[in-house]
């Protein structure tokens, strides 16, 4: 059986298409969670059960909110002993993220009270880092703020880890030369260490 160029053609075009498809299978399978998440939220508001969405979105960012206040309080204890370890580090960077954060929570709380489950979700979203790219840029010209701290769990964690270590650093120097602490509470290499474990 011969095949004319117009039957190439037609089985140039099948094979392009097919493939397209399987590409796009295939990248819908690798971000399925991240941005699957997220579109069934937009789904969601779209066909009017914008409020749960909006505030599944708010409770998941004050979750790991609250997970980065506790290590902030626990690790503020030690700021101003080790002021020039923390300060090297990055701690004021930390501190700055985190009001920021606290202040955008206030937001999306008030977003949700006015009922702009939309912009909550989208606002809440973005902070996670589980907004697709094509919905990012909407997003952070937006909410211009904010879309600094986009990504922040990953920014912030590592920041922590070298203040950590930092101040793991001073403290061991300041018992190797026998400085006592300025009040009782538990060992600050032993504290340090828990955190950063927590970390991890």
């Amino acid at each position: 059986m011969e095949l004319h160029a117009g039957q190439y053609g037609d089985i140039v075009l099948i094979s392009v298409a097919f493939s397209a498809l399987i590409l796009t299978v295939g990248v819908m399978l690798v971000f399925r969670d991240t941005v699957g998440s997220t579109l069934e939220g937009f789904a969601a508001i779209f066909t009017g059960g914008g409020r749960r969405a909006a505030r599944a979105a708010v409770d998941e960012l004050k979750m790991s909110l609250a997970y980065l206040r506790e290590r902030v309080e626990l690790l503020d204890e030690y700021s101003s002993e080790y002021h020039n370890a923390f300060h090297a580090a990055g701690w004021d960077q930390v501190v700055e993220s985190f009001n920021e954060l606290s202040a955008a929570d206030a937001i999306l709380e008030m977003m949700l009270e006015r009922k702009r489950h939309r912009d909550a979700f989208t606002l809440a979203s973005m902070l996670l880092g589980e907004l697709p790219p094509e919905l990012h840029l909407q997003a952070a010209e937006q909410f211009d703020d904010f879309a600094h701290l986009a990504g922040w769990q990953d920014r912030v964690r590592e920041t922590l880890l070298r203040v950590i270590d930092e101040a793991h650093e001073a403290a061991h120097a300041n018992q190797e030369l026998g400085v006592k602490r300025a009040r009782a509470r538990q060992p600050t290499l032993v504290t340090l260490a828990e955190i950063r474990r927590s970390l991890e």
